[in-house]
C-alpha cells in the first residue's frame, strides 16, 4: 500500500472516529438537558425537587450565599426556592440562625409546603426542625423539636392531607419521651395539618439506630429506613452486627409489625428509600474492608417486599454511592456520583445505574463533575436534582431533565 494510500485511510478513518464522538456527545445531549441553576457566592445545596399541583416546582436544600434574593443569616440556612412549570425562578427564601440550619426533605400539600431538616442550637447540637410555608414562602407554622442532644429530621410524607409523617434520629435523653438512652435512636413522629404532635415512636437498640426516609404504601402501612449498628433489628438472621440498611414497617398508630436489616460483613449506609407497589428500593453505599478501602464506597441497592423479604441486593462500581432512586418495571434506577482521579485531583461525576437482578448497567452522562443528591419522576422525564463544583470553591444547584425512554433503552443495551 502507497503512503498516499495509507494517509488517504488515517485521514478517512480519523474524520469518522470524530464524526462518532460527536455524534454520540450530540445525541447525549438531546438525552438530557439542562433546566435550571443556581450560583451563588456561597455554597448552594439541593436534596429534594417536588413538583407543585398546578405546576411549578419546589426545590429545598441549603445556602451559604449572601447574594441571593432572600437574606443569610448565619453560615448554612435552610433554602427553599419556587420555579414556574418552565423552571423560571418565582421566589426563593433562606430561612435560620446563627449556626448551621438545613431543609433535608419537603413535601407539597394542598394548603402548602411541609419541609422538615434541622436548626442548630449551638455548635454541637442540632433540633429536629419542621415548617409549613403558604405558595408565596410565608411561614404559617413551625415546629421545633429538642432535647438534651442531637436530633434531626430527614424524611417526611403524608399519611393523608391532614397527617404528615416525619422520621429522623435523636441522642437526646428526652425527647418528648420518657425513654433514656445514651446512644442514637431512629424516630418517627404523626404530626396534624396543624402543626399539632399527634403520636412520637423511638426505636432503640443496643447500637446507634438512624432514620432517614420515610414512606406511606399503597397498603396504608408506613415504612421508614435507615441504617443501624444493632444486629437484633434484624428479625431473620439477627444481622451481620456491622453498619446494615434498616427498615421498619408501622402501622396507622405508629405499632411496629417488622423491623429488619440487609447488609453484610461490610458496612452499608442508606441515603433514601422508594416504595411502589408491592416493592420498597433501599438506595445508598456500601464501605468495605480488607481488599476495598475503608474509606471507599461503592454504589450498593436492596429491593425488598412489603413484609420485609429480601428479593435481590447489589453493589455496583468503586467509588461510587447513591443518594436516590425509582423503581421501574424490571428493576431500579439509581443516581448518585462516582469519583475518579485526573491528574493528581479527585472529582465527583454524575452517575446513573441500572440494578435488574444481578445485572448492573450504567449510562455514561456527560462529565459533569458534580453529585445527583434527588431525582423525581414526571411526565416523560426523570428530574435531577444536582449539586456541581465551582472553580471558585462553591456548589451551585443544577437541575437536568432526562427523557425516561432514551434512558431507559440505552441501560437496557449494556
Amino acid at each position: 500500500m502507497s503512503y498516499k494510500c495509507w494517509n488517504i485511510r488515517t485521514c478517512l478513518g480519523l474524520i469518522l472516529i470524530l464524526f462518532q464522538t460527536t455524534l454520540a456527545k450530540a445525541q447525549t445531549s438531546n438525552v438530557i438537558q439542562e433546566l435550571y441553576s443556581l450560583n451563588g457566592n456561597g455554597i448552594d445545596w439541593i436534596n429534594e425537587v417536588v413538583p407543585l399541583q398546578n405546576g411549578g416546582w419546589i426545590l429545598a436544600g441549603y445556602s451559604t450565599s449572601t447574594d441571593l434574593e432572600s437574606e443569610n443569616s448565619g453560615k448554612w440556612d435552610g433554602l427553599v426556592i419556587c420555579l414556574n412549570v418552565d423552571f423560571e425562578p418565582i421566589w426563593n427564601k433562606q430561612f435560620g440562625g446563627a449556626w448551621n440550619d438545613a431543609f433535608t426533605d419537603a413535601i407539597v400539600v394542598n394548603d402548602g409546603i411541609v419541609l422538615c431538616g434541622y436548626k442548630s442550637a449551638d455548635k454541637l447540637n442540632k433540633d429536629g426542625w419542621l415548617i409549613k410555608l403558604d405558595f408565596e414562602g410565608k411561614i404559617i407554622w413551625e415546629n421545633h423539636y429538642k432535647g438534651t442532644g442531637d436530633d434531626q429530621l430527614f424524611g417526611i410524607d403524608y399519611l393523608q392531607e391532614e397527617s404528615y409523617l416525619v422520621c429522623g434520629w435523636t441522642s437526646s435523653d428526652s425527647l418528648l419521651t420518657t425513654f433514656s438512652s445514651t446512644k442514637t435512636d431512629g424516630i418517627v413522629l404523626r404530626i396534624e395539618s396543624d402543626g399539632t404532635l399527634s403520636w412520637i415512636k423511638r426505636f432503640t437498640g443496643i447500637s446507634n439506630d438512624l432514620l432517614v426516609d420515610i414512606a406511606v404504601g399503597s397498603n396504608g402501612r408506613i415504612y421508614a429506613s435507615g441504617f443501624s449498628d444493632s444486629w437484633e433489628n434484624n428479625d431473620v438472621d439477627k444481622g451481620t452486627k456491622s453498619n446494615d440498611f434498616w427498615c421498619i414497617s408501622l402501622s396507622e398508630d405508629g405499632q411496629e409489625q417488622w423491623s429488619n436489616s440487609y447488609g453484610s460483613i461490610y458496612q452499608e449506609h442508606l441515603t433514601s428509600m422508594s416504595v411502589s407497589g408491592n416493592s420498597i428500593l433501599l438506595s445508598g453505599g456500601q464501605r468495605g474492608t480488607g481488599k476495598q478501602s475503608a474509606t471507599s464506597y461503592s454504589m450498593y441497592a436492596a429491593t425488598i417486599d412489603t413484609t420485609g423479604k429480601l428479593i435481590y441486593d447489589n453493589q455496583s462500581f468503586p467509588n461510587s454511592i447513591s443518594f436516590d432512586g425509582i423503581i421501574v418495571d424490571d428493576g431500579a434506577i439509581e443516581v448518585g456520583y462516582k469519583t475518579e482521579v485526573d491528574s493528581h485531583k479527585t472529582i465527583s461525576q454524575i452517575y446513573v445505574v441500572k440494578f435488574q437482578n444481578d445485572k448492573i448497567s450504567s449510562y455514561n452522562l456527560p462529565p459533569i463533575e458534580g453529585k445527583i443528591l434527588c431525582v423525581t419522576e414526571y411526565e416523560d422525564s426523570y428530574i435531577l436534582g444536582t449539586v456541581v463544583s465551582s472553580s471558585d470553591l462553591t456548589e451551585e444547584i443544577r437541575i437536568f431533565g432526562i427523557k425516561k425512554a432514551q434512558l431507559l433503552n440505552s441501560l437496557n443495551k449494556k
